[in-house]
């Protein structure tokens, strides 16, 4: 709560879990209504959908429908803009307004109060509010449009797209400001941070012996796999144990897959797991998976679990299960992510998930369960003394993006340059694309200049030079050494603690 704050002012946001557990006995309205995952689903409730809960516990639907207009793929950014809302809707409680009748002088205090007020502890950077003045425009231009508030507080000017093309931007906006957020990992920041966070050694490298982690397997290679393929959180924690990649006597270095249109933000597309990573996977599902299953059978607690789809028959494009006591057909491609948590196969053993990931339960996790995990292991890096270590699943995908481009750049260099002129090696990547392109196309980017601008921003500063006419004889690694002494952003660890 921020400093001088009454809870009369504090709002709260709550997301919607199909794993929530409800208890009974509490309210008999509640009881009486049924199963609130089956309600939910009956309703078109998605599962992450962000709920803003006023003060006095009431829920505004209108701001419901607001969450609603939002993507499965996109219910990360939702939050982000729940939490946004929760705190300007506090700010307005406090100068006696509700969020529908703000002004453009609400809009101008809340800026003073979050960049420059000194009674306010809990400031934030020009980026951070730039980032919430987009929020707070995206929803008001919303509601503005459906009559639900007679002013729009927030301005907006025209900025030219270009070839004729303008859009609305908030006015308010702060000029030349830029993210100081740490948003890459070099190899050795990582994997300090996944072996101390995650997997229970000391900042000095050696085994914790207090430590009494139970996923350990889990968890590493959770994270490797994020690390290694550069796919988002909810499109890595919703794949199926039927599309991973099958590692074949070849000893390739890494193995092509699909993520399907069900989980992906923009389209389905092809990427590619490192073979480690799938060793990893199977030592996994071997051991703790394996248990998790069993602990599963001896509490009962799959036969407890409702609306499950029992798969009698898999292709590589189609599903047929029997879903509530219907036989049903569906393209694997149509199954969001919290549908693919339902998914179940009988054995002779009982029933068992087809996802990959499961909790110590036995349960299939979902993206904000590992999202927990991302929390707690920053808390424990922060504990043992490694406080300006930290990372959030998005920022492994950055750090691919910056891995692959220099491992990109490398290899054009090594494979071209030795047999092409300068001339030849323009017109060559004006034909066939630039390392960016190929990371973009990792990525599953549609535009090039989002894989620049966002993800590779820690090379925009470098000379063209390093990756034009480098020495094809450097390693990545030597690169990478580069880019972190000409970025703050780039987190590294010190010699010491290599």
């Amino acid at each position: 709560m921020p400093a001088g704050w009454s809870r009369a002012w504090v709002w709260r946001v709550v997301v919607v879990r199909s794993d929530a557990d409800v208890p009974g006995g509490v309210c008999p309205l509640l009881d009486s209504l049924g199963d609130p995952s089956e309600l939910e689903v009956k309703a078109g409730v998605p599962e992450g959908l962000s709920v803003l809960v006023a003060p006095d516990l009431s829920v505004d639907g209108r701001l419901s429908r607001f969450f609603l207009t939002f993507a499965p793929s996109s219910l990360a950014t939702a939050r982000s803009y729940a939490s946004t809302f929760a705190t300007f809707f506090g700010f307005l409680d406090r100068r006696g307004r509700s969020w529908d009748v703000a002004t453009l002088e609400d809009v101008d205090a809340y800026r003073f109060w979050r960049l420059a007020d000194p009674g306010n502890p809990g400031r934030i950077s020009a980026a951070s509010f730039n980032r919430e003045l987009a929020a707070l425009g995206r929803l008001y231009r919303w509601a503005a449009a459906r009559g639900m508030v007679g002013v729009n507080p927030v301005r907006v000017r025209k900025a030219s797209l270009g070839e004729g093309r303008f859009a609305d931007v908030p006015e308010g906006r702060v000029r030349g400001a830029k993210s100081s957020d740490v948003k890459w990992l070099t190899s050795r920041a990582f994997e300090r941070w996944r072996d101390v966070g995650l997997c229970g050694y000391l900042a000095d490298g050696r085994r914790d012996p207090s430590w009494r982690g139970r996923n350990d397997t889990r968890n590493r290679a959770y994270v490797n796999g994020l690390w290694g393929t550069g796919l988002r959180s909810q499109e890595w924690a919703s794949v199926l144990t039927s599309e991973l990649p099958v590692a074949g006597a070849e000893r390739r270095r890494y193995y092509a897959t699909r993520v399907s249109a069900g989980v992906a933000k923009t389209r389905a597309r092809s990427y590619w797991v490192p073979a480690g990573v799938l060793a990893e996977i199977d030592a996994y599902v071997r051991l703790e998976r394996r248990h998790a299953i069993h602990r599963a059978w001896d509490d009962g607690r799959y036969d407890r679990l409702r609306g499950l789809r029992v798969v009698t028959r898999a292709t590589a494009k189609r599903l047929t299960f029997t879903h509530r006591g219907r036989v049903e057909r569906l393209p694997l491609a149509a199954l969001d992510a919290r549908q693919r948590r339902s998914l179940f196969r009988e054995t002779a053993d009982g029933l068992e998930p087809l996802s990959v990931w499961l909790a110590e339960t036995g349960e299939p996790m979902s993206h904000l369960s590992w999202a927990k995990a991302f929390d707690r292991a920053n808390d424990r890096c922060a504990r043992l003394g490694l406080g300006d270590l930290s990372c959030h699943p998005h920022m492994l995908r950055h750090s691919y993006a910056l891995k692959m481009l220099l491992a990109a750049q490398r290899a054009y260099d090594l494979r071209l340059a030795s047999h092409l002129s300068a001339e030849e090696l323009r017109d060559f990547r004006l034909t066939f694309g630039s390392p960016f392109d190929l990371v973009r196309h990792l990525l599953g980017h549609r535009d090039v200049q989002t894989t620049i601008d966002t993800y590779l921003e820690p090379v925009a500063g470098l000379s063209a030079e390093v990756f034009l006419n480098g020495d094809i004889d450097a390693e990545v690694s030597e690169l990478l050494a580069t880019v972190v002494a000409s970025s703050d952003q780039v987190l590294d660890v010190p010699v010491g603690l290599r």
